[in-house]
């Protein structure tokens, strides 16, 4: 993005973003609600303690807040819990360093190669009573054949591991076709015979069919 466009995108957010700092929940009360919300790790969440946001948002490939971000976009999108002890969801705090939330989707964006702006939300929590910070970025699913690239590799999920992305994978998202060109009438649905349509809708097909090939 251009600076121009930045600039552009920190106003039109900023007032979508101002209430997203949240602060009435102790500790407690907001690990809890994360329990609640955000129950197990699998393709649609992750939990990562990641306590320096200067060296874990955009470091290592495969073990930093982008590699994440690039593999939950490339399922179909997910939450990414930052400031947890992974597997027991207790809560540690992040040091965000000179990040608030408006700049850390910005930055998403630019880091990310392909991922969606629409739909990419970063909630930030403070504890009432220990003062840690805790967020929670939502992510969105890629776009149709267009997989989301982090250190320029694209990168998924395998069970509990984060991997680059398989072929199969790969090959699923680019051969993904438009819903207004997917073609019902060409899918085989094994089984099916004559005797599970309706007289009138195989009618309609036959004149269909008609004015399709005269």
């Amino acid at each position: 993005m251009t600076s121009a466009e930045i600039d552009n995108e920190i106003r039109t957010t900023e007032k979508r973003y101002r209430n997203r700092v949240k602060r009435d929940m102790t500790e407690l009360e907001l690990q809890q609600y994360l329990v609640r919300n955000y129950p197990k790790e699998d393709e649609a969440c992750e939990w990562k303690e990641f306590k320096n946001l200067k060296n874990d948002f955009n470091g290592h490939e495969k073990d930093d807040v982008i590699s994440y971000v690039s593999a939950l976009a490339n399922m179909e999108g997910g939450h990414l819990v930052v400031g947890v002890v992974d597997k027991t969801l207790e809560i540690v705090g992040t040091d965000t360093y000179n990040y608030d939330v408006q700049k850390a989707r910005l930055r998403l964006i630019s880091q990310c190669t392909n991922l969606p702006s629409e739909g990419l939300l970063v909630e930030e929590f403070i504890t009432s009573d220990t003062n840690k910070t805790v967020w929670v970025i939502h992510v969105p699913k890629h776009l149709k054949r267009q997989p989301v690239y982090a250190h320029n590799k694209a990168w998924q999920r395998l069970d509990d591991s984060l991997i680059e992305m398989t072929d199969s994978r790969r090959s699923a998202i680019l051969e993904e076709q438009d819903d207004a060109a997917f073609d019902w009438t060409a899918e085989v649905i094994d089984d099916a015979t004559t005797d599970d349509l309706e007289p009138a809708a195989i009618l309609k097909a036959r004149e269909g069919y008609k004015q399709r090939f005269p």
